[in-house]
């Protein structure tokens, strides 16, 4: 898994630099954009994934825009998972979320107060990775990939000209199959976030 994840990173950064490079200058109007990391938690449905339905992870997020759009492009990343006994089953799961969509924000809507809430919504693509193991019997094993949705929000509060504090509470879902059952890979993300906002002509920490 983490070699997969590495190799997964890897490729999604280089097709971010391709696509960046290959974009034309446009002095009239510069990229605006945030990059930030996540601490979170991912909660499933516990039906389906006791005793994992609860996962620890993290998260990495770009949204861009150009200066006179309305609305900006959002691609992330989140990766969680867990391990559990029950019944004399161990269970050790993981779930890697790519998001796609596009985000809406408002700078300052309660003048006086640095918060800047935020919405948006997309698809999700998925892959999840499990293995059980009861006793001394040898473990088994499956991974899967699935397609979904996504919508979710937060706020963000300024700290100093470009960088900023926030929270954000995503929820997603999608079907996929493991073990010859079907699960939702999707559930609640509820994670921290620590950002970094990038604008040439910089005037505001939140743009949008």
């Amino acid at each position: 898994m983490r070699i997969f994840l590495a190799r997964f990173l890897a490729g999604a950064l280089g097709g971010a630099a391709a696509l960046w490079s290959a974009c034309p200058p446009a002095a009239a109007e510069p990229w605006l954009g945030n990059t930030s990391l996540s601490l979170g938690v991912r909660f499933l449905d516990e039906k389906e994934w006791e005793p994992v339905e609860v996962q620890p992870g993290a998260g990495l997020r770009v949204d861009f825009r150009r200066h006179q759009w309305p609305i900006a492009a959002v691609v992330g990343l989140t990766y969680t998972g867990d391990e559990g006994s029950q019944a004399g089953l161990r269970v050790d799961a993981s779930v890697l979320e790519l998001r796609l969509g596009v985000e809406k924000a408002w700078e300052k809507p309660i003048r006086f107060i640095p918060l800047s809430p935020h919405v948006g919504g997309g698809a999700s693509v998925f892959r999840v990775a499990a293995e059980m193991r009861r006793g001394g019997n040898a473990s088994e094993s499956d991974q899967a990939w699935a397609l979904g949705a996504w919508m979710g929000g937060g706020v963000r509060w300024s700290v100093s000209e470009r960088v900023w504090l926030g929270g954000e509470v995503v929820w997603s879902k999608a079907r996929i199959g493991l073990f010859d059952e079907r699960f939702d890979p999707g559930g609640v993300w509820v994670g921290a976030t620590l950002g970094y906002g990038w604008d040439p002509n910089w005037e505001w920490a939140f743009f949008f």
